[in-house]
């Protein structure tokens, strides 16, 4: 490690000199001897030293409290005087300058150490602390998401991203209470929140909300918090961005959506229509399937998407049912093998029908799958258990209850209660058991009916 180099500023030559020796003893590099203050200026010019040792008493206009304070000023160098006066006006002026410590004539060899070290030390300390202040203020003032303080209910700090925000200066914005920036819409739950985040020491919160600039304009943002001390009590530290581009953006897409939700409604609603109208009887079935399979859905705790791609594939689960000629579908009484035939490619030519449509939900997989059994012993492909789709799995439970407990051509309504021992009985073996546990407490549980 490099020697500390130390520049001397002493106007009695004896003491200088032997100060000089004292140091190159302890491993220090002496830059230079001077007896003035402009002796000092150009020392440090011409050969930067670590640290100045400053006689208050020297030659020349300016004493060693006036040169001390020039040059922490100007070079930001470690003063530490060294001097025999102990007047305690005297004192109080060299303290003025911010020195980093005094050496009062005479001193140990020890002392004059100890008080070179600690000045040393705490000048590196503090340079430290400095440049790490100065890349705090780089990254906070150049930031582009606003980040504040906010203590007792108003600014204490703000960024400049802050202000332009908010459109107030940081005359304007310190002191000002956060509230009169939040858009009334959102004042209840902010101060709900703002309570929330200042009881709980450490916590951080997120969320959105609206605020109003200086013009009336508003504004959405994107707030994370979080509680801390500032200045020795509790604050709240914020950063925000501006998301109102993303959430006119996000309100868009919902209209959209919301839009193509409706088309697609209808043409599922349309081709439900198309195979009702060939068969009376089962006018409303597929609806009344629709229905239960949805609610089975929300009981069953599945996601609202889901829960309505059920419901699509509920309204059209027998479409296949089309190219079944009408006269098997009405006729009364039990139909032959070969018509049963007939009935049992439905779910597969329902699947060729939708195939071709790019749904949000794989309505198609649902129809072709809906008389699946978990046991295998249903219909097209046979399939067991976790082979079958969840949503056909559903529809499966809805379709059995609500064919069992409606009247059809070749018999009359079954019953609900029959439909509902049907369901429970095969539980697990021809049914999935989460689906058949919440279609009987839809029923029984809830006072559910067709």
């Amino acid at each position: 490690m490099q020697n500390k180099k130390i520049l001397i500023v002493e106007d009695e030559s004896v003491t200088a000199e032997d100060l000089a020796s004292k140091l190159s003893k302890m491993g220090y590099e002496v830059t230079g001897r001077v007896t003035s203050a402009d002796g000092a200026f150009a020392s440090i010019e011409g050969n930067r030293p670590d640290l100045v040792l400053m006689d208050i008493l020297i030659n020349g206009d300016r004493n060693g409290i006036e040169a001390a304070s020039l040059i922490q000023d100007e070079w930001s160098i470690p003063v530490v005087y060294i001097t025999a006066l102990s007047d305690e006006k005297t004192l109080a002026e060299a303290r003025a300058t911010d020195p980093y410590g005094f050496i009062i004539k005479p001193y140990t060899p020890s002392e004059l150490r100890s008080s070179i070290e600690l000045a040393l030390y705490k000048y590196d300390i503090e340079s430290r602390l400095k440049k790490s202040e100065e890349k705090y203020r780089i990254l906070v003032d150049g930031a582009v998401s606003a980040i504040f303080i906010v203590q007792d209910e108003v600014f204490r700090f703000a960024n400049p991203a802050t202000e332009f925000y908010t459109g107030y200066g940081s005359s304007e914005l310190l002191g000002k209470s956060f509230r009169d920036i939040v858009h009334p819409d959102f004042r209840e739950i902010i101060n709900y929140n703002y309570g929330r985040l200042l009881n709980k020491p450490g916590q951080t919160m997120r969320f959105g909300f609206r605020i109003v600039d200086k013009n009336g304009k508003g504004l959405w943002i994107d707030f994370n918090g979080t509680s801390i001390e500032y200045e020795g009590r509790p604050a709240i530290l914020g950063e925000a961005i501006d998301i109102t581009e993303k959430k006119l953006a996000e309100e868009t897409n919902e209209r959209s959506l919301e839009r193509l939700r409706k088309i697609i409604n209808g043409i599922v609603n349309a081709i439900s229509y198309t195979v009702e109208t060939r068969d009376p009887y089962t006018a409303g079935h597929q609806k009344r399937v629709a229905e239960l399979a949805r609610l089975i859905a929300v009981e069953m705790d599945l996601p609202p998407d889901t829960a309505e791609g059920v419901y699509m594939a509920g309204i059209v689960h027998d479409i296949g049912k089309i190219t079944v000629p009408s006269e098997i579908l009405t006729k009364p009484g039990r139909l032959s093998d070969t018509e049963m035939s007939l009935i049992r490619i439905h779910s597969q030519v329902g699947h060729d029908i939708l195939k071709g449509i790019d749904f949000p939900w794989p309505l198609a997989k649902i129809v072709l799958q809906h008389h699946e059994r978990l046991d295998g012993s249903g219909y097209p492909h046979g399939l067991r258990g976790g082979e079958i789709l969840l949503e056909a799995r559903i529809i499966s439970v809805s379709d059995v209850v609500e064919a069992m407990a409606s009247h059809r051509p070749y018999r009359a309504a079954i019953g609900r209660e029959t439909a509902l021992e049907e369901i429970e009985k095969n539980r697990g073996v021809l049914y999935y058991e989460p689906a058949v546990d919440a279609c009987l407490s839809l029923f029984r549980d809830k006072g559910f009916s067709f």
